[in-house]
């Protein structure tokens, strides 16, 4: 080192690169930058997950209610008149009860539930961690979700608990097919087994899972025709009972909220017009895929593209050598169905696009239909550094959406107190005055669902006015905007 320090011929950088090689060899370069990379996604995500406290109700103050005067039948009159979401609906009953025994919102308990059963979709498609690929693995597993948390509208998806308990299995029964099937294939043991389980699970969550199942069956079954006979009805079956599951809660939802047409709150000239709904949602996905609300058209294709070589690099480094393409094809016909369907639903029952976090959740299945993309071209052999992209993507549009946590974060203590003033005044003996206090809206966060004012019983008002009375059985409620 001395002799490298005194030889003026020797240029300093071929000295450092030197000593670079000896003490620190690549492969512990490769592992720096891996760590160093990972972190991003990983603080991205911590930073979503402190603001689980500034969760928000809406559906809770007259579904609680009902579930009180009616119980588990009440669930089941849910069940078959209103969602036909097996799954979910138990998640949310349970929710109830807690609720009533601690009288409390349980906000973080309801929510880091919710959003441990996306984690859970996305750690089951990326294990076992012990086999090589490891830092690919662990950039699918963390990207993709601090990637959701980005690109759409995040209130309803993933700090509502009524939303989240529905749509979030679902999401990770999504994720797991996606990388399970772009990653391993179904050739490995259990392959089929195990991608039948996920979507049923997402088939009795939501209609979003549902929508999945439908659309990747007929893809799937086809898969298992040209396959060899040897199991081959093992493979059918395998694809055959979620989709029985899936249909069954179509069948249910079509001939319960969607025949009654009450729903109807946009343009009457949409509602049940198949084939205007269907050029109207076509167009509609075309312009959400490439721009997504709060990104520029540029950045959005600029983080689709990071999307699609980094997971080609991931998912070659998890899971070496070509897999079979037909159930690749088949998921992205299914991805992309039920991004279309989400759409064509909303305008054909409602006449307009609901809700935000069907919005949300489509903008992830975009994301997932890049991965999908990524699985078909797996290269031979990765770059150095190429699973890297996949976990930058998070740079693309990082700085606005940090303002905004910032600015969440301020209006945590306002929004503190006024859920502790609402169950100090609605747990108070006595059908007195319900203190109503709202809490302030941030650019992450909108609380507004009920206009200030004074309420009382006796005037009748509609329902999602009566719910916070009826849940704490008080007979007026004085509505005030609360301050920042």
């Amino acid at each position: 080192m001395v002799w490298l320090r005194m030889n003026h011929r020797i240029p300093r950088s071929l000295a450092v690169s030197l000593v670079v090689k000896k003490y620190l060899p690549l492969t512990h370069l490769a592992a720096l930058g891996a760590f160093a990379a990972l972190m991003l996604p990983a603080i991205v995500l911590l930073a979503h997950v402190a603001l689980l406290p500034q969760g928000q109700w809406h559906d809770e103050y007259f579904g609680f209610v009902f579930w009180r005067l009616y119980g588990f039948d009440g669930e089941l009159m849910r069940l078959l008149h209103w969602g036909p979401r097996p799954l979910s609906e138990l998640f949310l009953y349970f929710y109830y009860l807690a609720e009533k025994a601690t009288n409390a919102p349980l906000l973080v308990p309801a929510l880091a539930f919710a959003w441990s059963t996306l984690g859970a979709g996305l750690v089951m498609a990326t294990r076992p961690w012990r086999r090589p690929g490891r830092a690919g693995r662990a950039a699918l597993a963390l990207s993709l979700p601090a990637l959701f948390l980005m690109v759409g509208p995040i209130g309803e998806l993933f700090y509502w608990p009524y939303g989240a308990l529905a749509y979030l299995p679902a999401l990770g029964a999504a994720c797991f097919v996606t990388l399970h099937l772009a990653g391993p294939g179904l050739d490995e043991e259990g392959g089929w087994t195990s991608l039948a389980v996920a979507l049923a699970l997402g088939a009795i969550s939501v209609e979003m899972g549902a929508f999945l199942t439908v659309s990747i069956a007929p893809g799937l079954l086809l898969v298992a025709f040209r396959l060899s006979a040897a199991r081959r009805w093992q493979r059918i079956t395998a694809v055959l009972v979620p989709l029985a599951m899936a249909s069954g809660v179509l069948f249910a939802l079509w001939n319960g909220r969607v025949s009654r047409g009450r729903e109807m709150f946009g343009d009457p000239a949409l509602v049940h017009h198949v084939g205007i709904d269907f050029l109207l949602a076509v167009r509609t996905l075309a312009l959400e895929f490439i721009h997504p609300p709060g990104w520029s058209v540029g950045a959005s294709l600029a983080a689709k593209v990071a999307v699609f070589f980094g997971a080609r690099a991931c998912l070659a480094a998890a899971w070496p050598g070509q897999r079979r393409r037909g159930p690749v094809y088949a998921l992205l016909v299914g991805l992309t169905a039920t991004a279309l369907l989400s759409i064509l639903g909303a305008y054909y029952n409602f006449g307009v696009l609901c809700c935000d976090r069907h919005e949300t959740y489509r903008q992830a299945l975009y994301l997932l239909m890049v991965v999908a993309a990524a699985g078909l071209w797996k290269p031979a052999g990765v770059m150095f550094g190429a699973d890297l992209l996949l976990p930058l993507a998070v740079l693309i549009n990082l700085q606005p959406r940090l303002a905004a946590v910032r600015a969440e974060y301020r209006l945590a203590g306002a929004r503190a107190y006024a859920w502790h003033i609402l169950f100090a005044s609605g747990l108070t003996p006595g059908p007195g005055k319900l203190d109503f206090v709202v809490a302030p809206s941030g650019p992450l966060f909108q609380y507004g669902i009920f206009p200030p004012g004074f309420y009382q019983m006796s005037q009748h008002p509609p329902t999602n006015i009566s719910g916070p009375m009826l849940l704490f059985n008080k007979q007026s409620m004085q509505v005030r905007e609360g301050k920042p």
